[in-house]
């Protein structure tokens, strides 16, 4: 509930801070003394678009700030998930600056406004002139007779069913197209894998056959050097290894008398090893005449790893072979994409068995409740001055489930005897819908527990018995919940438990309005001008203090 506000700067608001309490409060004023200023400012306080056109004083900023009693509402998951602080007492704070900029507060977090509104929605219902277009909207008749069959847990767990529901199908439609566009490529991935498969690459394969073909390709004239270099090497008694022997020899004869003969002796021999190591390498080389077959064969393959090379733009052997585990990746995702179809039907089909079930446990609940909610809406609507009128309430349910449910509720009115019943919207007046969304949140305030509620005018033009009866409604609905009634009727302002009056104050240049508490006496006196005028006599007060009696 509303514990306090105070508004700072706000239009024809100065300075303003009251109090309120609990149960029915009547909202009185003359005509332009500022009530509705005061119903905007509570708007803009819970999230409303403001800019510095508000501003009394254009060089200060506007503050406005209320503090809600939110114990009742079980809130701390709300807060916890958004980084608030939590209390049982919370505090909403709304500046608007001079520039025109925006601020809002949650005890004292900064937040935007969107979660302003969000949380704000959910403890004050302001339900001004125009509400009554609410009365057009399917989801809003549903959700009446889901407040008043008490299906908010089962509503909820069905919205979390269906939106997973929904999520699943989507990610099926998805599967399904990839899976097509999968089966559209497979054939072109199968050819492509098979190019590469065929060759079983190997790693460094390119480089040693490029090597290998110049070998062969120039093994002619490599012969006739390695031949050639053979016979320098060991192949003619003036060869190089037969002069490093003669000189070995020759250097260890003298070795006795030269000392370093002996180290260069062993150093040759060293030379020489290594040098008969390569003549009998190269002694060993082979270039028999079958090596032209061969030519062939590896200039075929490298022809087959170029044009893969440059068909898939990549330049190693390594990169074709990662293409390849791409392609049968490609190929095996038919498989798979066929599999995760399949098990994604099956949890569909568990989903919407158990979206079914749910539905009609939701459908059954909210029947229940029809004929009751039918027959005391009629009630309520015959007192307030539609003696004949009628009130209906029709469920076709559907086979088709929506984030609702299978239900499809529509409010039906006939406001006269003989008079076909028509669709709410389509048949009443403005006075009777007024009527008629009074008698639908009183029935709610009966069995659940409402917000703040606040009734912006709601008994205009109603007066005498039908006025008196509409104040016993609020009445009884501020004995379970905190109702704010703003009335121009003494017999409404007569019931209220709480009585707050609107005023304007003059200067010599400035205009403000203000609100005050109306107690004891006072009150008394406020009704009889309400009842007779500004003159007030005893023959009013008297009957001011004969309806609030």
């Amino acid at each position: 509930m509303l514990k306090q506000l105070s508004i700072e700067n706000f239009i024809l608001i100065r300075s303003l801070y009251i109090s309120f309490n609990n149960g029915f409060t009547a909202i009185t004023g003359e005509t332009g003394a500022g009530k509705t200023i005061f119903l905007d400012a509570l708007g803009l306080l819970l999230g409303d678009r403001a800019d510095g056109s508000i501003l009394s004083d254009k060089n200060k900023k506007c503050i406005i700030e209320g503090e809600f009693d939110i114990s009742f509402f079980n809130k701390k998951k709300f807060f916890q998930n958004n980084d608030l602080e939590y209390n049982d007492l919370c505090i909403f704070r709304r500046e608007i600056l001079p520039q025109g900029r925006s601020r809002a507060f949650i005890n004292d977090t900064p937040v935007n406004v969107a979660l302003l509104k969000t949380l704000g929605e959910e403890l004050i219902d302001i339900h001004s002139q125009h509400s009554t277009m609410m009365l057009a909207k399917p989801a809003f008749h549903l959700l009446l007779i889901d407040s008043i069959a008490n299906t908010k847990k089962e509503y909820s767990e069905f919205q979390k069913l269906f939106i997973q529901h929904k999520k699943l199908s989507e990610n099926l439609n998805q599967l399904k197209i990839n899976l097509s566009n999968s089966e559209k490529e497979k054939d072109y991935y199968n050819f492509l894998l098979s190019e590469i498969t065929e060759l079983s690459l190997q790693p460094n394969e390119k480089n040693q056959m490029e090597e290998e073909l110049s070998f062969l390709q120039n093994a002619e004239k490599i012969q006739t050097v390695v031949s050639s270099s053979n016979a320098m090497l060991d192949d003619s008694e003036n060869s190089i290894i037969n002069k490093l022997n003669k000189t070995i020899l020759q250097l260890s004869d003298i070795s006795q008398f030269f000392s370093k003969a002996g180290e260069f002796s062993e150093r040759l021999n060293s030379c020489k090893i290594e040098i008969e190591d390569i003549a009998t390498e190269l002694s060993g080389i082979d270039f028999s005449s079958s090596e032209m077959s061969k030519i062939q064969l590896i200039e075929d393959r490298l022809n087959k790893i170029y044009h893969l090379l440059h068909k898939h733009k990549v330049k190693k052997i390594e990169e074709l072979v990662e293409l390849q585990r791409e392609f049968q990746n490609k190929i095996n995702e038919t498989d798979y994409l066929s599999k995760q179809i399949d098990e994604t039907e099956k949890e569909l089909e568990k989903l919407h068995s158990k979206l079914v079930a749910l539905s009609k446990s939701l459908s059954k609940q909210r029947n229940s409740v029809i004929p009751k909610v039918e027959k005391k809406i009629t009630s309520i609507i015959q007192e307030l001055g539609m003696p004949n009128g009628k009130f209906e309430i029709k469920n076709d349910t559907n086979n088709a489930i929506s984030i609702r449910g299978i239900d499809d509720i529509k409010f039906y009115f006939a406001a006269n005897k003989g008079d076909t019943l028509q669709e709410l919207m389509k048949t009443a007046s403005g006075g009777e819908l007024s009527r008629i969304m009074l008698a639908l949140k009183s029935v709610i305030a009966e069995v659940s527990q409402l917000p703040t509620l606040i009734f912006d005018e709601i008994d205009t033009g109603t007066s005498g018995e039908i006025a008196k009866k509409m104040a016993n409604i609020f009445q009884n609905m501020g004995k379970t919940m905190q109702l704010l009634v703003i009335t121009h009727l003494p017999q409404v302002a007569a019931k209220a438990t709480n009585h707050i009056k609107v005023y304007k104050t003059e200067t010599e240049n400035t205009t403000f309005s203000n609100l005050k508490i109306v107690a004891n006496k006072d009150r008394a006196e406020e009704i009889a001008k309400m009842v007779a005028g500004e003159k007030i006599s005893s023959a009013s007060i008297k009957t001011a203090e004969e309806l609030m009696n």
